[in-house]
């Protein structure tokens, strides 16, 4: 009597058959877009982007149908969803997660700039815009500040502005 109903039974393995569907689905698209060539995979995202461009009503649709989706999953699997976030947002910068992992050890878990640890949120990765290489990881405040006085600099690049003038100009007393 404490066994599921056949309704049940029948639901689980429907499930089970669109998740195995699923898989399979995602199987094949991976093996068949790692055959394409780089300059095929290129114009196919060309393609796409031209369509997302052409079709932004249908882009909407797309995103508020599945907004409500994503977030039941989020609720539902809030260690997946971290980690998923977190091996996005180091891929962004060319690194895995254990090569993160490492230069936070290597830091002794605090901010490279003001050895503060992290409170909330992890250390961000702090990279030269330029080059693209990563320098360290900073806490959100030390993060933020670099950003601006590099933008600053570069902004007043014909007035001769450098990190020296700032230090100078923080050591003026009032």
């Amino acid at each position: 009597m404490g066994g599921p109903s056949k309704s049940e039974v029948g639901q689980q393995q429907q499930q089970s058959e669109v998740e195995r569907y699923r898989k399979y689905q995602r199987d094949y698209q991976r093996s068949y877009y790692s055959r394409l060539s780089p300059e095929a995979r290129a114009a196919r995202e060309q393609k796409h982007r031209q369509w997302l461009l052409n079709n932004p009503e249908r882009l909407a649709l797309y995103k508020e149908r599945h907004k409500e989706q994503r977030r039941t999953w989020r609720r539902a699997n809030p260690d997946r969803a971290i980690a998923k976030n977190r091996r996005y947002s180091m891929k962004r910068y060319g690194i895995t997660v254990e090569q993160y992992d490492h230069m936070l050890a290597s830091q002794g878990g605090v901010c490279a700039l003001c050895g503060c640890p992290p409170h909330k949120k992890r250390l961000s990765v702090d990279h030269d815009h330029n080059t693209g290489a990563i320098r360290g990881l900073l806490c959100v405040l030390c993060n933020s500040t670099i950003g601006r006085i590099e933008s600053m600099i570069s902004r007043n690049v014909g007035r001769n502005m450098s990190l020296n003038d700032i230090t100078v100009y923080l050591g003026r007393s009032t």
